[in-house]
C-alpha cells in the first residue's frame, strides 16, 4: 500500500509539471500619461495618443488567447466612443479587433469604468438601461466607423480569429476615436493579457516598452526542478 501511495504521489507530481508547462501569461499595463479622447472637431476626434502602444518583447510561445482591459474609462456621451485593439502581425495591415462602438445608454456618459474583453463573454448590447457599467464582455462583432479608416484594417470577431497562434512580440496598439462634436472624456490606462503556448524556455526575461508587470508563468527550468524533487523525495521514501 505504501509503495503504491509513492507511485500515485510521483504521477500526481509529473502530472502538475506537466500543467505548469502547459501555457504562461504575460500582463502588460500602458505606461504612458492618460490617453485624452478629444471631441471631433477638436483634434479631428481622434484619441491622443493615438495610438496608444505596448510593446512586447521576450514572450515565449505563440498566443494561445489574449484579453485586454480598458481602466477609467470616463466620457460625457458613450454612444460617441469606438475602440479597437491592433496587434503586431506582419505586412502592412495587420490583423485587429474591435472592442466596442456606438453603444447606446439611456444614461449618456459614464465615469471611472473598468472595460475587460474576453473572448466566449457577451458583448456589449447596442442599447443599454442606465449609464455603462464595469464588467467582462466579448470583443464587439466588425464595426468600423470611417474617422478611423486612416489606419489599415483587416477587422475580425475575436482574438482568437485574429491572433491564434500568432508571435506576441511586438508593438500592439490601442486605437480610439470620438465621432461627435463638442463631448469629451479619458481613458486611464489599459492592460494587455497574453496566454502562449509551452515553448522551451530560451533564457532571458521578457519584457516591453510603454509598459509595466510582465508576469511570466514557471518556466521549463522550474517545471523540471520540481519533477526532479518529487522523484527524489519518492526514492528516499522507499
Amino acid at each position: 500500500m505504501n509503495r503504491y501511495f509513492l507511485v500515485l504521489s510521483a504521477a500526481f507530481l509529473l502530472t502538475c509539471a506537466t500543467q505548469l508547462q502547459a501555457a504562461r501569461v504575460y500582463n502588460y499595463t500602458y505606461g504612458g500619461s492618460p490617453i485624452q479622447l478629444p471631441a471631433n472637431p477638436v483634434g479631428n476626434g481622434v484619441a491622443n495618443p493615438n495610438p496608444a502602444d505596448i510593446v512586447v518583447a521576450g514572450a515565449i510561445g505563440t498566443i494561445l488567447d489574449v484579453s485586454v482591459t480598458l481602466s477609467g474609462f470616463s466620457h460625457t456621451v458613450v454612444r460617441e466612443m469606438s475602440f479597437y485593439l491592433r496587434g503586431p502581425g506582419a505586412g502592412s495591415s495587420p490583423d485587429s479587433v474591435w472592442l466596442f462602438g456606438g453603444i447606446d445608454t439611456t444614461v449618456a456618459g459614464t465615469t471611472l469604468v473598468n472595460l475587460t474583453f474576453v473572448d466566449g463573454a457577451s458583448v456589449l448590447p447596442e442599447n443599454n438601461t442606465g449609464a455603462l457599467a464595469s464588467g467582462t464582455y466579448g470583443p464587439q462583432e466588425s464595426y468600423l466607423s470611417t474617422g478611423l479608416s486612416y489606419s489599415p484594417l483587416v477587422l475580425q470577431d475575436s482574438f482568437s480569429d485574429a491572433f491564434l497562434g500568432d508571435d506576441p512580440n511586438g508593438t500592439w496598439s490601442l486605437f480610439a476615436w470620438d465621432s461627435a462634436d463638442f463631448d469629451g472624456g479619458v481613458l486611464d490606462s489599459w492592460q494587455l493579457s497574453i496566454t502562449t503556448n509551452a515553448a522551451p524556455w530560451s533564457g532571458g526575461s521578457p519584457g516591453s516598452s510603454g509598459s509595466t508587470g510582465s508576469t511570466p508563468e514557471p518556466t521549463t527550468g522550474m517545471v523540471a526542478l520540481l519533477a526532479m524533487a518529487g522523484l527524489a523525495f519518492v526514492r528516499r521514501r522507499r
